[in-house]
């Protein structure tokens, strides 16, 4: 277990670097079909996610608008949909040198774990996306049987949840990371806030004390005003010699 609470799984993070020259051949060439219906397939796939959790709509605007007439033909919708899309596709692209694609899965990571704090993302969403994409690969690839046998598209989809696992795991690693960072900064600024309480609070009482021991009877500041009555008797005396010798 990592410190971002996913289980460590190093078969599952080299696995791409693993697949045979067969295997690979096998998702390039099914990516080639799936492909060339990108935005209509992408489309699909969104609407399912959707249908299979609602809650997921929460996290996009143009989603409060009427679902069924508008989102379909809404230039926001696809954009979204083919962001999903665009990933498989640039994972196919690097088939060979997969560690390329660290840098895009972890920032794509790092933007969810935004999405959690301001949106309600959660991560479950990542799965239901891999079998929505999964059961419409498998569809887009029964409609071209011509092309694949049906034992071919069965080991297809098998891969295709090996990519799609490998892609969510380090999706997931930036998740997590972004998410521990930004908890350490929130603790540390509420620790830093509460220190500033304690300190005003220090400096409130210290100014009380000063002012309750500056106004205090037996106080001997210059501002005490309680002056004794000799004092007084003093003042009267020198003012009646000062009368006299006007006299």
């Amino acid at each position: 277990m990592n410190g971002g609470g996913i289980m460590e799984d190093p078969i599952q993070i080299e696995r791409l670097d693993r697949l045979s020259v067969e295997e690979k051949r096998l998702l390039i060439e099914t990516w080639e079909i799936v492909g060339r219906e990108m935005e209509d397939l992408s489309i699909r796939i969104f609407q399912m996610i959707f249908e299979q959790s609602p809650d997921a709509k929460q996290m996009f605007s143009f989603m409060k608008s009427d679902y069924e007439h508008k989102e379909k033909k809404s230039k926001e919708f696809i954009f979204h949909a083919l962001r999903f899309m665009q990933v498989i596709e640039s994972t196919i692209e690097l088939i060979d040198t997969p560690s390329k694609l660290e840098p895009l899965l972890a920032n794509l990571g790092r933007m969810h774990a935004r999405l959690e704090e301001n949106l309600g993302f959660r991560t479950h969403y990542w799965s239901v996306f891999m079998e929505c994409t999964l059961f419409h690969f498998r569809r887009s690839l029964k409609h071209h049987n011509e092309e694949f046998s049906e034992s071919d598209i069965d080991g297809a989809i098998i891969l295709w949840r090996v990519v799609l696992r490998v892609i969510i795991y380090r999706m997931k690693l930036g998740f997590y990371a972004n998410v521990k960072r930004r908890k350490a900064n929130r603790e540390s600024l509420e620790h830093q806030f509460a220190l500033m309480n304690t300190d005003t609070s220090s400096t409130d009482v210290d100014l009380s004390d000063s002012y309750s021991n500056n106004h205090s009877p037996t106080s001997s500041s210059p501002r005490n005003t309680h002056q004794s009555p000799r004092f007084f008797r003093k003042k009267e005396v020198v003012a009646g010699r000062s009368n006299s010798s006007k006299k």
